[in-house]
């Protein structure tokens, strides 16, 4: 019998794990985006926008907003080597489910009914799912691509991937009851859009997820802001702060100005991939440079703008 180690899989030293097209925008949420001839559209930098229908349940057909091996951690010959891609599996089933709920209450205008819902039900698959777009965002990877700086490291993609194991493994685990204050609003807008991209704006997960003793029990110690678009008409935006526990949810309207303002914080985060469905976004400057770059709030007046209004 071999001498070898078993690695995390079970399989033993050395083994290779299989490469797949990892989606950070699951397809599920993608067909909630299709236009009135079933398309998905992908905006560049340069302009170009190529329009696809987006794959079915089960299909081998990829769509948009995938990398090969996005959730596959490889240090070469190492029995560590592993996907996580599964680990996202129960938040990309249960997230479609709840915004088609969603979508039905604001088409028929029932705001009432959804609120109760979604106050008795959804808000956590609500905020989970959120949690999970923000940290396997290609813009968050990249940015935990470089956590090895102050050790001397350069840039290392591997690096990246296994803080998005990291991050996503207390995030999802995470209770609402027990944590800090949080308040989601649902910025619905009746006459504009909101874009999709590959970088989303979020001040929650820039640095670990840790714990604080709150009276006697530890609460998960979230601070910070996300928004975080969910369909074309859609955008959550959170909001975590000390002072309490628990989550609130809340449906706002809002304006046309305000979408744009929300598009561009998506589009100053992103790099590559922005994605929209019927109204076609005004690329922003930030957008053309190709870069994952964050927002400081004079830059932007929407974030002290929000938290004065809705906080």
């Amino acid at each position: 019998m071999s001498d070898y180690p078993l690695g995390l899989q079970g399989r033993r030293f050395p083994y290779e794990v299989k490469t797949t097209a990892d989606h950070w925008w699951p397809t599920g949420l993608q067909r909630l985006w299709i236009d009135n001839e079933g398309n998905i559209s992908l905006i560049r930098p340069s302009g170009e926008i190529k329009s696809e229908k987006p794959p079915k349940k089960g299909a081998r057909k990829k769509g948009f907003a995938h990398k090969r091996g996005g959730h596959k951690v490889h240090f070469g010959p190492s029995p560590w080597n592993h996907t996580f891609e599964p680990e996202f599996a129960k938040v990309d089933n249960d997230g479609p489910v709840i915004l088609r709920r969603i979508r039905n209450y604001l088409l028929d205008e029932d705001l009432n009914q959804f609120d109760a819902a979604a106050q008795a039900n959804s808000t956590d698959a609500i905020v989970k799912l959120c949690f999970s777009l923000i940290i396997r965002s290609p813009a968050f990877r990249h940015r935990y691509s470089y956590a090895g700086k102050s050790f001397g490291r350069e840039y290392c993609e591997e690096t990246g991937k296994a803080n998005v194991e990291h991050f996503w493994g207390h995030a999802k685990n995470i209770e609402l009851n027990e944590c800090n204050s949080g308040r989601l609003f649902l910025l619905h807008s009746e006459n504009s859009e909101f874009c999709f991209g590959d970088g989303l704006c979020d001040t929650i997960f820039t640095r670990s997820v840790s714990w604080r003793p709150q009276g006697l029990q530890w609460i998960a110690d979230l601070s910070g802001e996300a928004f975080v678009p969910l369909l074309p008409n859609l955008c959550a935006y959170l909001y975590f702060s000390r002072g309490g526990c628990g989550t609130k949810t809340e449906v706002i309207q809002v304006s046309s100005t305000l979408v744009d303002e929300v598009n561009y914080l998506t589009q100053v985060y992103s790099r590559d991939q922005l994605f929209f469905r019927s109204i076609r976004p005004t690329l922003s400057p930030e957008y053309l440079r190709c870069e994952h770059l964050c927002v400081s709030q004079e830059h932007s007046p929407l974030l002290p703008a929000l938290r004065d209004i809705l906080i």
